[in-house]
């Protein structure tokens, strides 16, 4: 026979679920693809056959689905032995990387969200599972929680999966959690300035301009079937470059796209990453800087796709490739997952008119009148070290750090012809060097003996 609960029962059973009155906990659970647990062969081919066999990474015709498990356990059986040395290369003390920096990213989070949060970590394929992490959410009594997939644009592959599978697992095993996915974030202002200040710290740091130096956005690839049926990921990872850049600041005549990481027959996202770097050293471009704008999380794809093989690539090349670093633990980035965590993500449209790009041109020097025949400097880059490591205040400088303050072969040759196109100048010299750039010009006379025209010095 039912009986309803009297105030008092209702009391009782209200602070023995929550004692002293203070709010139950709430918990944030950080997803992301997954890594091998260990370097080895067979724990490389378990985590390949795992993604592999998840049918929105590889969409089989629906008469092919049964072919599913296994063509994936073929394709990591033979592809296993080469992964597993590329893993080698990037492996860590604590393992692998794309792990060791979520870890980090949650207790960054931790840290910021206060003690009434918990922030657990679940990757789609590996460990620790999605339903390890459920499994270990229920037993600390959460029934609020936050699914952050760290991607910051929404694809079935990626974001889609995951969410597929949470809910999967809370359904078969029957636990009631309240759950809030933050699935997409690609236009999130907060995780825009992030991206932007650290590119804009990045190339002060490495001396990188845009004058000299190209800006390639990569992103991960993704097979064109896949767009043609709706996921909308080429067009917010287009969104994101557009926005990163404004409030950068980069000439967008000097930016690129590229995708990367491309497998199987099928026809992929154009143009890719080694096809880009190829066009770009043809077209006599020798300073690139790439900034993985798909990627929160360092791993596999940025640290040896980019940061190893295509740099060797771009080097064989001629060019220099400089790798920004993936958001990772960045401040400005925790700061805004904290508040897409306990807001959600806040989408802009344009930034403000009242705020400065980070990466503005150097603003140019009045004219000045110069003496007949005077020998005008007008331009000089120097390095704060140099090679020699002699004497108190002189300090040893690696070759990549002295490079900087060379230019390239054809920013030089330009830079003469430009002088040249005045009319205004009679001779040109330009000393390039390691140490030091130089430029020094001859003015050219008029008709009347008297200059024939002002030099701009810089």
């Amino acid at each position: 026979m039912y009986r309803g609960m009297s105030q008092h029962e209702f009391d009782a059973a209200a602070s023995a679920t929550a004692p002293g009155g203070l709010p139950r906990p709430r918990g944030v659970l950080l997803t992301n693809v997954g890594t091998p647990e260990r370097l080895s062969v067979e724990d490389v081919r378990r985590y390949l056959a795992e993604f592999l066999s998840d049918p929105l990474v590889i969409q089989l015709p629906r008469g092919m689905r049964w072919f599913q498990k296994p063509l994936a356990r073929f394709i990591a059986r033979r592809r296993a032995p080469r992964s597993v040395e590329k893993y080698r290369l990037i492996w860590t003390e604590r393992g692998s990387p794309l792990r060791v920096i979520m870890e980090d990213q949650a207790a960054a989070l931790r840290k910021l969200l206060g003690k009434d949060w918990q922030v657990f970590l679940g990757m789609r394929y590996g460990s620790p599972s999605i339903r390890a992490a459920l499994e270990s959410i229920a037993r600390a009594g959460i029934e609020d929680l936050v699914v952050v997939p760290l991607y910051p644009h929404y694809s079935q592959t990626t974001t889609g999966t995951v969410v597929r599978e949470v809910y999967r697992v809370l359904r078969e095993s029957a636990r009631h959690i309240n759950v809030g996915a933050r699935t997409t974030w690609y236009d999130d202002a907060g995780y825009l300035n992030a991206q932007a200040h650290l590119l804009a710290d990045y190339a002060r740091a490495k001396g990188l301009e845009p004058g000299s130096t190209i800006l390639l956005f990569s992103a991960h690839g993704l097979p064109v079937s896949y767009i043609r049926r709706g996921d909308p990921y080429a067009r917010q990872v287009a969104q994101t470059i557009r926005l990163v850049n404004e409030r950068l600041g980069w000439p967008q005549e000097r930016c690129a796209i590229a995708y990367q990481s491309r497998m199987g027959p099928t026809e992929w996202l154009k143009p890719d990453l080694q096809t880009v770097l190829r066009e770009l050293a043809e077209a006599g471009k020798r300073r690139v800087l790439v900034c993985p704008i798909s990627f929160a999380v360092d791993c596999l794809e940025t640290i040896e796709e980019i940061g190893i093989r295509a740099r060797d690539t771009f080097a064989a090349l001629g060019g220099e490739l400089h790798l920004c670093p993936a958001l990772n633990t960045n401040e400005r980035f925790i700061l805004a997952m904290k508040n897409l965590v306990t807001r959600g993500p806040q989408p802009i449209r344009a930034w403000k008119k009242s705020q400065p790009p980070l990466i503005s041109a150097k603003p140019q020097a009045q004219p000045r009148e110069t003496a007949l025949d005077s020998l005008v400097l007008l331009s000089v880059t120097l390095r704060n070290r140099v090679g020699a490591g002699r004497g108190p205040q002189l300090l040893y400088s690696e070759a990549q750090e002295l490079v900087c303050a060379k230019k390239p072969h054809e920013e030089a040759q330009s830079l003469l012809e430009s002088l040249k196109s005045t009319g205004h100048v009679r001779e040109a010299l330009i000393w390039n060097t390691c140490y030091r750039f130089e430029c020094y010009a001859w003015l050219a006379r008029g008709q009347n003996g008297s200059p024939d025209g002002c030099i701009v010095a810089s």
